[in-house]
C-alpha cells in the first residue's frame, strides 16, 4: 500500500523472529503445553506449534544462516561460550616510567606473611596463624568487618599482626587501596601489597575458615624443589592424586570431569615453583554442583590422604592446567605479580580466573604450580548452595573455553611476569572474561608491587605510634 518494495525475509531473519517468539513462549512449553500463535513472517501469517515451526525453519536454513541467527542446530541445545575478540582495549599497556617515591616500610618485617580478608568476627583459623612462629599476619577488613577483636590482636602482637581497616587502607600510600571496590573479596589485593612491602618472600593466601593442620604445616616448602610431574594435555583434576576419586575442585571445566586425567611420573624432577595449592580436609573446595548432588553419590565431608606436604608435591606440566584457590595457597616472591584477584567478577569466580591466568603467565617464566597434601581443615562458613551456584555460573559456562585459550596463549617476547600478566588481562578483557576496570586495577597493583621493593624506614605514624617509632595498622582507639 505504501509503494515501497519489501524484500522477502531470508531464513536467518525468520529464525531470529522464531527464536524471539520461542523465548516468549518457553514457559508454556516447559509446562507441557504447545500454544499455537499466529506469527507474521514476511507477508504471510502462520499458525503452527512452536516446536514444529522452529524445527522446520532450522532444518530449512543453511549452517551459515543458523549461525547468523544465533540459533542452535538443535532445538534442545544451546551454544557454547566462544573465546573470540569482542572489543578492543583503548588504554595504555606497559609498566614503564613508574614514579618511585621513597615509601617508608611497614612496621612488620616478615620473611613469610599470611594474608586474608574477612567480614566475620575473629576466627580460630586466624588466631592459629597469628600464633604460628616465623609468620606475620595481615588481615584486610572491609566495610562491615567487626574490627575490635582484630585491633586488639594487632596491639597484642604489634611486630607480627597487622589489621587493615578501611580507614587504615585509605591512609596507605598504595594506588591499590583506592582502586579496590568495597564489599568485595578483591580488597585482599591490598593485603598482598602490604605483605610484599613488609619484605615477605612467601605469602600464604588463606581464608578465615581454613585452619592450618599444624603451625608447621607449610614448613619445608621452597621455590626450588623436587616434585613429581603430572603430564597430560588440557584441564586436569588433582583431587584423585590425593585419594579423593569422586571429587573435583571448584573451577574445573564441567566437560572435563570425566577426562581430566594425567599421568604422574614415578621419579622426581627439580622445578621452580610459583605457587603451591594446599588441599583442605573435611570440607574441601568443591563447586555448588557437587554440594547440591546426592550425598550417597558424592560424599561430603571427605578427607584426602594425610602426608607431609613438602615431600609429596605434584606439579603440573606446561601443557596442563588445574584451578587453584585463594583459600590455602602459598606463593613465592617470583610469582607475586600474579597474585591480583579480579574485582569485576564474583568472588567465587575471581580466584579461579586468577589461577588460570597465573598458570599461563608462569609458563612464560618457567614457573610451575604444584599441589600438596592437605595443609588446612575447612570449617566452612555458612553458604546458600543455590546462591553459590548462581555466582559460579561463569565457571560452568566459560572455564573450558578459558583454559583452551590460555594453553595456546603466546608468551610476549622478553616479558617479565608482570608484563605478561598485564597483557593477559588485556586479552581477557577483550574476550569478555573480565571488565575494563580490572585492567586498570591490575596496573595499579603492579605499580605498587614495583614501588614496594624500594624499602625505607617504617611507615609514617598517625595518632598511634610504637614507642620506637613507626606506623602500626590496627592500633586505633578502642
Amino acid at each position: 500500500g505504501t509503494g515501497k518494495t519489501r524484500r522477502r525475509p531470508n531464513k536467518a531473519s525468520m529464525l531470529v523472529t522464531l527464536a524471539n517468539y520461542w523465548i516468549q513462549g518457553q514457559f508454556w512449553l516447559c509446562a507441557g503445553f504447545e500454544r499455537p500463535q499466529p506469527l507474521r513472517l514476511g507477508n504471510t501469517h502462520h499458525t503452527m506449534h512452536w516446536g514444529s515451526l522452529l524445527a522446520a525453519a532450522a532444518a530449512a536454513a543453511t549452517p551459515q544462516e543458523r549461525q547468523l541467527a544465533g540459533v542452535s542446530t538443535s532445538a534442545t541445545s544451546g551454544q557454547r561460550w566462544k573465546t573470540e575478540r569482542k572489543r578492543r582495549f583503548e588504554g595504555v599497556v606497559g609498566l614503564t616510567n613508574i614514579d618511585r617515591p621513597r615509601w617508608p616500610r611497614p612496621r612488620l618485617k616478615c620473611a613469610r606473611a599470611a594474608v586474608c580478608t574477612t567480614i566475620n568476627a575473629l576466627t580460630k583459623p586466624i588466631e592459629i596463624v597469628a600464633n604460628a612462629s616465623d609468620w606475620c599476619l595481615v588481615v584486610v577488613g572491609d566495610a562491615i568487618t567487626p574490627g575490635d577483636a582484630y585491633q586488639r590482636l594487632a596491639r597484642q602482637k604489634p611486630d607480627k599482626v597487622a589489621y587493615l581497616s578501611l580507614e587504615d587502607q585509605r591512609r596507605l600510600p598504595y594506588e591499590t587501596s583506592a582502586a579496590m571496590p568495597e564489599r568485595h573479596f578483591g580488597r585482599k589485593n591490598v593485603g598482598y601489597v602490604y605483605a610484599a612491602h613488609a619484605g615477605a618472600s612467601q605469602i600464604f593466601d588463606f581464608d578465615d575458615d581454613n585452619a592450618l593442620l599444624s603451625p608447621t604445616a607449610l614448613d619445608g616448602l621452597k621455590p626450588s624443589t623436587k616434585v613429581q610431574l603430572a603430564s597430560g594435555k588440557g584441564p586436569v583434576n588433582p583431587y584423585p592424586w590425593f585419594g579423593a576419586s569422586k571429587a573435583w575442585p571448584r573451577g574445573l571445566p564441567l566437560d572435563s570431569l570425566n577426562s581430566a586425567n594425567a599421568s604422574i611420573a614415578t621419579t622426581k624432577s627439580t622445578v621452580q615453583l610459583g605457587a603451591v595449592q594446599g588441599l583442605a580436609q573435611r570440607d574441601p573446595d568443591v563447586d555448588a554442583i557437587y554440594r547440591l548432588a546426592p550425598r550417597n553419590a558424592l560424599p561430603l565431608p571427605f578427607f584426602f590422604d594425610r602426608k607431609a606436604a613438602s615431600e609429596n608435591l605434584i606439579a603440573l606440566s606446561s601443557k596442563t592446567m588445574a584451578p587453584f584457590n585463594a583459600q590455602a595457597t602459598l606463593w613465592f616472591r617470583d610469582a607475586f605479580s600474579a597474585l591480583y584477584l579480579p574485582t569485576t567478577v564474583h568472588g567465587r569466580v575471581s580466584d579461579i580466573w586468577r589461577s588460570y591466568a597465573a598458570q599461563a603467565a608462569f609458563r612464560c617464566q618457567g614457573l610451575s604450580l604444584a599441589f600438596s597434601p592437605p595443609v588446612v581443615e575447612q570449617d566452612r562458613n555458612a553458604h546458600d548452595f543455590m546462591g553459590d551456584y548462581m555466582s559460579e555460573r561463569p565457571l560452568y559456562e566459560e572455564a573450558g573455553a578459558l583454559v583452551e585459550y590460555l594453553l595456546a596463549w603466546p608468551c610476549p617476547s622478553g616479558s617479565s611476569l608482570a608484563t605478561a600478566f598485564e597483557r593477559l588481562f588485556v586479552d581477557l578483557y577483550e574476550r569478555g572474561f573480565i571488565e575494563v576496570q580490572d585492567v586498570g586495577r591490575l596496573q595499579a597493583f603492579l605499580r605498587d608491587l614495583i614501588r614496594a621493593t624500594d624499602h625505607g624506614a617504617a611507615l609514617p605514624g598517625r595518632a598511634n605510634r610504637h614507642k620506637r617509632g613507626g606506623w602500626r595498622s590496627g592500633a586505633g582507639s578502642r
